[in-house]
């Protein structure tokens, strides 16, 4: 298994290694329903500081976010982003289709 050296991790100030394949590319639903996309290495902090609205995007300041409802992993920052811009393209309506397949497919 490749590792790779991520240098300390600021919120817990401990070093860390990071595998290949750690990038997920998330979507998450906000209390109005709009979907965001984004990456992350741990989608479930990254949904934290979203919640807590210091380290997180300005698109959760009208409707706080409510759950990660699509996850999808990439062994590199440059492919994970690519699909990123993918899915920030798509029409809501493919969006939604893209969150039920997966949830399909994860019964």
């Amino acid at each position: 298994m490749f590792l790779r050296w991520r240098g300390r991790d600021r919120n817990r100030g401990v070093s860390v290694k990071q595998r290949e394949g750690d990038w997920t590319v998330y979507m998450v639903e906000t209390e109005s329903g709009k979907l965001y996309a984004g990456i992350a290495i741990d989608p479930e902090r990254r949904l934290d500081e979203h919640r807590s609205g210091k380290k997180g995007a300005k698109f959760f300041r009208t409707s706080p976010p409510v759950r990660i409802v699509y996850r999808e992993l990439f062994a590199t920052r440059s492919e994970a982003s690519i699909r990123e811009a993918q899915i920030k393209k798509m029409k809501r309506a493919d969006k939604l289709k893209l969150v039920q397949q997966a949830a399909d497919r994860s019964r």
